[in-house]
């Protein structure tokens, strides 16, 4: 049976996506990031339990993005939610919109390279 963090991502990226090796779930609101675990989902709703201080408290009604992180696939799934219930252990959060796939691209710095003695690779030619 698949977890409920599982579920979230089948349902958040395209059709054969496939995910590999570790992934990092956080809750972000007003510049602070909480490291949370999904331990279950409804159709909109979410559970996470959560180790935060009584500080990092969120109110009911306050707005937040549910970021998952996959490493290894260079990708990075942030769902728009809003707080329901803040308990001592665990929050529920209530999805508010679609899911946001970002992928994570490799730049390459020709300058740096080259000033590094790297060589650059020669793209084919193309006869007229």
């Amino acid at each position: 049976m698949a977890t409920a963090l599982d579920e979230i991502l089948r349902r958040s990226l395209p059709p054969g996506a496939v995910v590999h090796g570790s992934i990092r779930v956080s809750l972000r609101c007003a510049g602070r990031e909480l490291p949370v675990t999904v331990t279950g989902l409804a159709k909109q709703l979410l559970q996470l339990g959560h180790a935060a201080s009584l500080g990092d408290r969120l109110a009911a009604g306050t707005r937040a993005v549910l970021t998952m992180d996959l490493e290894d696939a260079s990708l990075r799934v942030d769902l728009p939610v809003k707080i329901v219930t803040w308990g001592h252990a665990h929050v529920v959060l209530r999805a508010i919109a679609a899911p946001l796939v970002l992928r994570r691209r490799i730049s390459r710095d020709h300058a740096l390279a080259e000033a590094l003695g790297a060589r650059r690779a020669t793209s084919p030619a193309v006869a007229a």
